[in-house]
Protein backbone atom coordinates (compact mmCIF):
# COMPACT_ATOMS: atom_id res chain seq x y z
CA UNK A 1 0.00 0.00 0.00
CA UNK A 2 1.35 3.43 -0.64
CA UNK A 3 -0.13 6.45 0.73
CA UNK A 4 0.95 10.01 1.36
CA UNK A 5 1.87 11.39 4.78
CA UNK A 6 2.01 14.81 6.10
CA UNK A 7 4.94 15.96 8.21
CA UNK A 8 5.59 19.20 9.77
CA UNK A 9 9.28 19.46 11.01
CA UNK A 10 10.45 22.08 13.64
CA UNK A 11 13.87 23.57 14.02
CA UNK A 12 15.25 26.28 15.91
CA UNK A 13 16.86 28.88 13.50
CA UNK A 14 19.36 31.85 14.23
CA UNK A 15 18.24 34.93 12.34
CA UNK A 16 20.15 38.14 11.87
CA UNK A 17 17.44 41.03 12.62
CA UNK A 18 16.18 43.44 11.23
CA UNK A 19 15.15 40.68 8.89
CA UNK A 20 12.90 41.32 6.06
CA UNK A 21 10.46 38.91 4.33
CA UNK A 22 8.33 39.12 1.51
CA UNK A 23 4.94 37.25 -0.12
CA UNK A 24 3.40 38.43 -2.82
CA UNK A 25 1.16 40.20 -1.14
CA UNK A 26 3.26 42.01 1.90
CA UNK A 27 6.65 43.14 2.63
CA UNK A 28 7.57 42.49 6.05
CA UNK A 29 10.05 44.17 8.41
CA UNK A 30 10.88 41.98 11.32
CA UNK A 31 12.33 44.18 14.26
CA UNK A 32 12.63 41.46 16.53
CA UNK A 33 11.26 38.88 18.42
CA UNK A 34 7.88 40.63 19.40
CA UNK A 35 7.43 43.03 16.66
CA UNK A 36 6.74 42.94 13.26
CA UNK A 37 6.16 45.90 10.32
CA UNK A 38 3.65 44.86 7.78
CA UNK A 39 3.09 46.73 4.58
CA UNK A 40 0.17 45.28 2.32
CA UNK A 41 0.14 45.72 -1.21
CA UNK A 42 -3.67 44.08 -2.34
CA UNK A 43 -5.05 46.15 -4.77
CA UNK A 44 -6.83 48.99 -3.27
CA UNK A 45 -5.99 47.63 0.22
CA UNK A 46 -2.42 49.28 0.72
CA UNK A 47 -1.62 49.63 4.51
CA UNK A 48 1.13 49.82 6.70
CA UNK A 49 0.46 48.06 10.15
CA UNK A 50 2.80 47.10 13.35
CA UNK A 51 2.09 43.79 14.86
CA UNK A 52 3.28 41.34 17.80
CA UNK A 53 1.00 38.69 16.51
CA UNK A 54 2.60 35.83 15.60
CA UNK A 55 6.05 37.12 14.47
CA UNK A 56 7.40 33.55 13.89
CA UNK A 57 4.99 33.33 10.76
CA UNK A 58 6.70 35.41 9.01
CA UNK A 59 10.16 33.72 8.92
CA UNK A 60 9.53 30.98 6.55
CA UNK A 61 8.37 34.01 3.87
CA UNK A 62 10.57 35.03 0.78
CA UNK A 63 13.49 36.59 1.41
CA UNK A 64 13.51 40.65 0.93
CA UNK A 65 15.94 43.43 1.48
CA UNK A 66 16.02 46.69 3.24
CA UNK A 67 15.68 48.30 0.37
CA UNK A 68 12.71 46.50 -1.25
CA UNK A 69 10.60 47.10 2.11
CA UNK A 70 12.04 50.71 2.41
CA UNK A 71 10.73 51.27 -1.13
CA UNK A 72 7.20 49.56 -1.11
CA UNK A 73 6.85 51.17 2.84
CA UNK A 74 7.41 54.72 0.94
CA UNK A 75 5.08 54.18 -2.02
CA UNK A 76 2.15 52.88 0.22
CA UNK A 77 3.23 55.53 2.66
CA UNK A 78 2.20 57.93 -0.31
CA UNK A 79 -0.65 56.24 -1.28
CA UNK A 80 -2.12 56.49 1.99
CA UNK A 81 -1.25 59.83 2.34
CA UNK A 82 -2.65 61.37 -0.68
CA UNK A 83 -6.22 58.77 0.22
CA UNK A 84 -6.07 61.25 3.18
CA UNK A 85 -5.74 64.06 1.75
CA UNK A 86 -8.10 63.57 -1.08
CA UNK A 87 -10.39 62.83 1.78
CA UNK A 88 -10.24 65.65 3.36
CA UNK A 89 -10.93 67.85 0.15
CA UNK A 90 -14.00 66.55 -0.43
CA UNK A 91 -14.79 67.13 3.26
CA UNK A 92 -14.06 70.38 3.07
CA UNK A 93 -16.04 70.89 -0.14
CA UNK A 94 -19.12 69.08 1.55
CA UNK A 95 -19.01 65.95 -0.10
Amino acid sequence: MKTTIKRTVEEEVDVTLPCYKKTSAHYVKIIDENSVIVVSRVCELSGIEFSDFNVSSWLDKHDSTEEEFTQNFNEVLLILSESILHQSKEKANGF
